[in-house]
């Protein structure tokens, strides 16, 4: 009788923990999770373009510095304007993702800083610091990466 109601305990406690984890964006079962976005950019292009661009434009574009990082999941940039900004930013998904969406890619920002400040994600960040750094972000890395996915569409026509 005592393992029984341990057992209905166990399998409660089970069920709870699952249920906060999964409404903080976690999920026990699948292994993976959701990360806060201060900017979700999709392209309509498998996630190796996508890098490969990036790289190309980070490599020339002398504004733009890739930073180092320990991570082989975060990217971290400085894009140089009046103000330093940097951000860090991950391709939404993982290899079993872009294998079943082959032609969508997701880069998704994760933290954001200007100049001597410290890094700030979803949550701690002010809407205007955020839009005042997404506006650079756009200006410089985006509308970089959109003319050369327009060139290289022009080029394959």
């Amino acid at each position: 009788m005592i393992d029984q109601n341990i057992k209905k305990l166990n399998c409660k406690i089970v069920i709870i923990c699952s249920f906060l984890f999964n409404s903080c964006g976690l999920s026990i079962l699948s292994g993976t999770g959701t990360h806060g976005s201060l900017g979700i950019y999709t392209y309509t292009i498998p996630k190796q373009k996508l890098e490969t661009v990036i790289d190309s434009i980070i490599l020339n574009d002398s504004r733009i510095e890739k930073l180092e990082t320990d991570s082989k999941v975060y990217i971290s940039i400085k894009i140089k304007n009046q103000y330093s900004y940097y951000f860090s930013f991950r391709y939404a998904g993982d290899e079993k993702y872009w294998e079943l969406h082959p032609n969508e890619s997701n880069l998704s920002i994760t933290a954001i800083k200007k100049e001597n400040e410290i890094y700030k994600s979803e949550g701690e960040i002010s809407e205007q610091e955020r839009n005042e750094a997404i506006k650079v972000f756009e200006e410089y890395f985006i509308s970089s990466i959109n003319k050369c996915l327009a060139n290289n569409n022009k080029e394959l026509k």
